[in-house]
């Protein structure tokens, strides 16, 4: 049962750029207020209304936000919250409404299978609804909810009166394309236990990140100084035909090359080439560092209270692993050890840079790009506690695949990327190297998807792995020779999906039961939850080698396109194999808050927390939190590693 409910969804201005600051930044900021509300209070007959905030507050939205029993529906709700959190006593309510009110339409949807914005979900699940989301609004809100540039700063009623009424409309439509969107999912509410990892991510989001904003400024001024320098530089090596490195297609003319990607000067530079190209390409890679203009984004998003906040997307692969948002704290390089961590600190805090930036200003940058994690920091007063599970997709593969000889193996403290590089070197296990290792690490965490060798050697050269492409394709085999359970378990999961649709039944393997319904397939994973595929059929393909098979496709979003894709064995198992480590790692993120930690964030496999400098809260018992794993899976031998630390590394 839906009970009482509330749909709703805000219009709003503000000075700041939202996808600069974020969302808390964004609606705790002075300028921030309320244009208008669109709304469908709670009753089966009830009708979308509209307040435009220049009026009284009607009496069916202040009476529905102030019932404790009403639960609120919006499309992302994380920002309608945060609205409520700063107007709630405008809206006509005593006091915030509790997250366990508050129903995210967004994260219902992505649960069902769906995937992107109110525009294109709603295109995906109404069917030929093109006019879902009124195609003004992105001009509206451009002219309307934020400032500017020329002119008046700022277009109000009175002096855009038509453009308001456009933007009421557009307000309405939208709450009425979500209500649309909701009455239409097959799965009408998440799981009690994945709406409190709902209600987690929102606490997430809402802690974040502190940020040691010295150092970055301490950090941004030198760097800046050294692109000048560099640019300088190039101007003399180029004659003064190229003034600074970013000018990509007047570079790219002059150094004759098709295209300046970071892998096509990566290649260019393994080349035999002369000097002066070097030179101008290693300028190139070190001022066009995209890691160093996330300081900027880190002043920008901690200008509120000196956190950053916001950093996860629920659900955001179809796997309901989590996507990194705002400053993707997912993507920042790795820093140096703590004592070289501690030098650069005092380097950049000592004001110690002039004279490097008058030999080598490239190096300036070098360690700014690698001091982004030591940026972030406990809270004055406290400490990270962190603490990652270890090799837990390759164990849960294992796992899921029922290969009990090569889970004794962990069981008995064996490292499983040591154990087949021992296979493809063909020494003992003890006699692995640290970059024979790299290689076993690489294979095994690539090839237990059903990588092909092609792929497989594209990726080991990615990540510093030389090997050839013969090497490869001895990899691949050699894999798929040991590895004959996991082999097995692409082809028996996908049998039972094909099966599944094919006779739209229901089917199980092994800890899976799949059932199709009304067109979708839904793949129960061990922890219960569901993987959804809409539109799951059983259609003709051309495989990679040429030849016309039976397949499984289901719908999905690929760029900005709704497609139809073809769901191979390795993929499949890709997808239950991750989304059995992510229910694992919510499942620990949420006993570490029991147990009395403050959790952050989640980066990919690693719970970051904060406690007290005086709490009796350490590492082991974070460990100890993270190893109490759920009924499902207990046994399961996934270890955990962790660090105590002023600033988070990783």
């Amino acid at each position: 049962m839906k009970g009482k409910s509330l749909h709703i969804d805000f219009e709003t201005y503000c000075d700041l750029d939202l996808s600069l600051v974020g969302a808390h930044d964004y609606a705790a900021h002075p300028s921030f207020e309320i244009l208008c509300v669109g709304y469908k209070p709670p009753g089966d007959h009830s009708q979308v209304e509209l307040w435009d905030t220049r009026s009284p507050l009607p009496d069916s939205l202040r009476d529905a936000l102030r019932d404790p029993e009403v639960l609120i529906y919006a499309f992302n709700a994380e920002f309608e919250r945060l609205v409520i959190l700063r107007y709630y006593m405008m809206l006509g309510m005593d006091k915030p409404a509790p997250v366990k009110r508050y129903r995210c339409v967004m994260a219902l949807s992505y649960y069902n299978g769906y995937s992107g914005g109110l525009g294109a979900v709603g295109r995906q699940v109404l069917t030929g609804a093109e006019d879902i989301k009124l195609s003004t609004g992105t001009d509206l809100i451009n002219k309307l909810c934020k400032p500017q540039k020329k002119g008046p700063r700022r277009l109000r009623y009175e002096n855009a009166p038509d453009l308001y009424q456009q933007l009421y409309e557009y307000c309405h439509q939208d709450v009425r394309a979500e209500v649309a969107i909701y009455d239409m999912l097959p799965i009408k509410a998440l799981p009690e236990q994945e709406r409190i990892i709902w209600q987690h991510n929102v606490i997430q989001n809402d802690r974040g990140f502190y940020v040691d904003r010295e150092l970055v400024r301490n950090i941004l001024e030198p760097c800046a100084a050294a692109k000048t320098k560099l640019n300088d530089k190039l101007f003399k090596l180029t004659d003064g035909e190229i003034k600074t490195a970013t000018q990509n297609v007047a570079l790219a003319k002059y150094l004759d090359m098709e295209s300046l990607a970071k892998e096509a000067v990566e290649k260019e530079l393994e080349e035999d080439i002369d000097l002066k190209k070097r030179e101008i390409l290693l300028i190139r890679q070190q001022v066009t560092k995209t890691s160093t203009a996330k300081y900027d984004r880190l002043l920008l998003a901690s200008s509120g209270n000196g956190r950053v906040k916001g950093l996860l997307k629920y659900y955001g692969a179809r796997t309901g692993r989590y996507a990194g948002a705002g400053m993707q704290v997912q993507n920042i390089p790795k820093p140096p050890e703590d004592k070289i961590v501690a030098e650069w600190v005092d380097f950049f805090n000592g004001g110690e840079t002039a004279e490097l930036l008058g030999t080598n200003p490239g190096e300036i940058i070098d360690r700014a790009s690698k001091m982004i994690r030591p940026c972030l920091t406990a809270t004055p007063g406290h400490k990270l506690v962190v603490t990652d599970y270890s090799s837990i997709e390759c164990v849960a593969l294992y796992w899921l695949s029922e290969d009990t000889q090569a889970l004794e193996s962990i069981k008995k403290g064996l490292d499983p990327y040591k154990i087949f590089a021992s296979k493809i070197y063909q020494v003992g296990y003890d006699e692995i190297t640290k970059e024979q290792r790299t290689r076993g690490k690489v294979a095994v965490l690539g090839l237990g998807y059903g990588m092909g060798a092609d792929l497989y050697h594209i990726n080991a050269t990615r990540m510093g792995v030389d090997i050839t492409k013969a090497q490869a394709k001895n990899d691949v085999a050699l894999y798929r020779g040991v590895n004959k359970k996991i082999t097995d378990h692409w082809y028996g999961l996908h049998t039972a999906m094909f099966n599944a649709i094919k006779y739209q039944t229901t089917e199980e393997y092994g800890k899976f039961k799949l059932q199709f319904s009304r067109g979708n397939l839904y793949l129960k994973i061990p922890s219960g939850r569901v993987l959804s595929y809409v539109g799951a059929k059983i259609e003709m393909m051309k495989t990679s080698w040429g030849e016309m098979k039976d397949a499984v496709t289901y719908m999905a979003l690929r760029g900005y396109k709704w497609v139809r894709i073809n769901n191979h064995p390795g993929m499949l198992t890709g997808h239950v194999t991750q989304g059995t480590t992510r229910d694992i790692l919510c499942h620990g993120s949420i006993n570490a808050e029991k147990a009395g930690f403050k959790v952050l964030t989640t980066v990919h496999d690693e719970i970051v927390t904060e406690v007290l400098l005086s709490s009796r809260l350490g590492i082991n018992e974070l460990n100890e939190a993270m190893l109490q794993y759920p009924d499902w899976c207990a046994g399961i031998p996934i270890k955990v590693e962790g660090y105590e630390n002023d600033r988070y590394k990783k």
